[in-house]
């Protein structure tokens, strides 16, 4: 980014525009190329068991591990500078001119990478009631155990075991 400096300096001795009053401007400018590369690596585990405490009746159980790796790096580039150019105006009409030595020279590129690595277990809970043969009844998502809309969004799966049940009769029938 460009950059302008100005200083205005009057020693206060009620002379105006005197030859030891002066404006001071320095004007100079940078361009940085600011690079950030992001590496996210997930794995989960998901485990769950099913059991029926009643005939028409499924509980489930499930935890669901999950492993974050998180590498971030940050890269700074100087792509141009050019050195500060100043000038002074003496309240005489005086001017001079001169390049200040450059800040950014010699510039070092700096570059920062942060690691992290995190990792939850997150535990599910359901059920399930079998009406029929075809229709089940699922309540599902009870991780979140006081959002009482979890509790109340039920899913309801069509299963085609009766279908299924039928053709392999037919085929069995079929074979004989």
């Amino acid at each position: 980014p460009d950059s302008v400096s100005v200083e205005v300096f009057d020693d206060g001795d009620n002379q105006p525009d005197d030859p030891d009053d002066y404006t001071r401007t320095v004007t100079a400018s940078y361009s940085v190329q600011d690079k950030t590369t992001l590496s996210t690596m997930e794995l989960a585990i998901p485990v769950g068991m099913e059991f029926y405490p009643l005939k028409k009746l499924a509980i489930r159980l499930g935890a669901r591990f999950v492993y974050n790796n998180t590498e971030t790096e940050n890269t700074d580039i100087l792509l141009s500078s050019t050195a500060p150019r100043e000038r002074i105006v003496y309240g005489d009409g005086s001017v001079t001119e001169a390049l200040l030595q450059n800040p950014h020279t010699p510039y070092n590129n700096t570059s920062g990478l942060v690691k992290d690595k995190d990792y939850t277990t997150n535990y599910y809970y359901g059920a399930g009631w079998n009406i029929t043969e075809n229709l089940t009844l699922d309540f599902m998502g009870f991780h979140q155990l006081t959002n009482l809309w979890d509790w109340i969004h039920p899913l309801f799966d069509w299963t085609m075991s009766a279908q299924t049940q039928h053709c392999q009769e037919i085929h069995h029938q079929q074979e004989r």
